[in-house]
């Protein structure tokens, strides 16, 4: 029964975004009160890079401070990754690198060294497809351990 009370509970969980928590993120756990921002390391052809969500996760040159550059259609493209409650560094990344900043609306959006995170919208799950891309006037790559951009 508890079991069954348990598997409901995880299914009525929901991240940011409509997208429901990736496999071994620990949103609705019980040990945690409330929703969960988690970041892991996966592999990829770049190396192991950040994913939330199970999403690649990315970073923008032409953001040059904690400041997001990226709003309005770059925004709607790649979307930033809000800060849903508690940040978690999951295996492989470095907690003392989390952080989160302000962006221009009020929302909060999880960096990583200093740096805004994002996403790409049509990035499959467990996927890097836009990798080293040039759009909205910088360039996008995915994020290594250390919180550098990949190589390329």
């Amino acid at each position: 029964m508890a079991s069954s009370i348990a598997a409901i509970a995880l299914a009525a969980v929901v991240l940011p975004g409509g997208q429901p928590p990736a496999v071994g993120d620990r949103a609705g756990s019980a040990d945690r009160a409330g929703p969960v921002t988690k970041l892991t390391l996966k592999r990829s052809p770049y190396g192991r890079v950040v994913f939330s969500g199970g999403y690649a996760r990315y970073v923008f040159t032409s953001d040059r401070s904690r400041e997001s550059r990226c709003h309005d259609k770059c925004a709607a493209a790649w979307p930033p990754l809000e800060a849903a409650g508690e940040l978690v560094a999951g295996r492989g990344v470095r907690a003392r690198l989390l952080g989160t900043t302000v962006r221009a609306d009020g929302s909060r959006q999880v960096t990583y060294r200093g740096r805004p995170l994002y996403g790409y919208v049509d990035d499959p799950r467990g996927k890097v497809y836009c990798h080293d891309v040039f759009e909205f006037g910088g360039t996008w790559y995915a994020v290594r351990k250390s919180g550098r951009p990949a190589p390329y």
